[in-house]
């Protein structure tokens, strides 16, 4: 929120995917009261209508940020765009992104339903069969949401890369060094490319399983359930990783995060903390060579 970055388009972009990481992780933790309330007729329906619409809003969302994100940095850096540009293009791309995550995940509050199963336990289904065009608009828009936003990364790291390469190969005169160059840059700007690749990884096996290969999964095979459990999870790993990603590698970002009261209160307790530590092990070193003395 440090004035320097809101002002600028990725700063508005960070911000958003902030927030909805934070809301998603807020959501995911409505989950666990399932164990206690679930019985519940209001939270029965909250559960069933209003927190999975939620949840797949800000899933969605903070991905398609981060490609937002993506797609800004590669214009500022092969096409020489402002970073410091004005930021009614990101506001105007941001509104479009919510707007696009609402309408394509309508289907998440009108084919769910409460039905009871062969036990008479009460559960939220999906009725496809009812609804058969919501089908076909939750598969289109589940491929956007998942596959678009790795093939874009992937190719906005390739080519931003390839493009850095080739400017310090044309600005050393080095020839046939392109690969040895293209990992050296790789290293030398890894804050650009850690988010997307875990992005990659994080996304890209929960969608070829869940939307390329479409298998049902049986309930009695326990080791691909939990496999299916496992990339689900891993969903979620870059909404809550947003520090890691994206402030920790950057240098900017990181010095921007050392003139925060957060990092000062914390380096201030570490600092006295460790200078605490330092005068005990001081003191026992004195007392220990008194005694060697006496």
């Amino acid at each position: 929120m440090n004035e320097r970055i809101r002002l600028t388009v990725c700063g508005i972009y960070l911000i958003l995917f902030s927030i909805f990481g934070t809301m998603l992780t807020l959501t995911i933790f409505t989950y666990i009261i399932n164990i206690v309330y679930y019985k519940s007729k209001t939270y029965q329906l909250l559960a069933c209508y209003v927190i999975p619409f939620i949840s797949v809003i800000c899933n969605d969302g903070a991905i398609l940020f981060t490609t937002a994100i993506a797609v800004e940095r590669i214009l500022i850096e092969c096409w020489n765009f402002n970073s410091q540009a004005r930021r009614t293009r990101g506001m105007f791309i941001s509104i479009i992104i919510i707007f696009f995550i609402c309408c394509s995940n309508i289907d998440e509050i009108f084919i769910r339903h409460i039905s009871t199963d062969l036990l008479d336990n009460e559960i939220c289904i999906y009725d496809f069969d009812r609804y058969p065009i919501w089908r076909r608009i939750d598969i289109v828009s589940s491929y956007i949401h998942v596959i678009m936003p790795c093939v874009i990364h992937f190719i906005c790291s390739v080519y931003v890369l390839t493009v850095i390469a080739r400017r310090k190969i044309f600005n050393r005169g080095i020839e046939n060094k392109f690969f040895c160059i293209w990992f050296e840059q790789l290293y030398l700007n890894r804050d650009f490319f850690i988010p997307p690749i875990c992005l990659i990884f994080c996304v890209l096996p929960h969608g070829i399983l869940g939307h390329l290969l479409r298998t049902c999964i049986p309930y009695s095979d326990k080791s691909k359930l939990r496999l299916h459990i496992s990339f689900i999870i891993l969903l979620f790993v870059p909404q809550m990783s947003s520090f890691i990603l994206y402030v920790y590698p950057n240098q900017k970002y990181w010095k921007e995060f050392q003139n925060t009261i957060i990092y000062r209160k914390f380096w201030y307790c570490f600092y006295h903390r460790r200078r605490r530590l330092q005068q005990q092990i001081d003191m026992e070193l004195q007392r220990e060579q008194l005694r060697m003395s006496i």
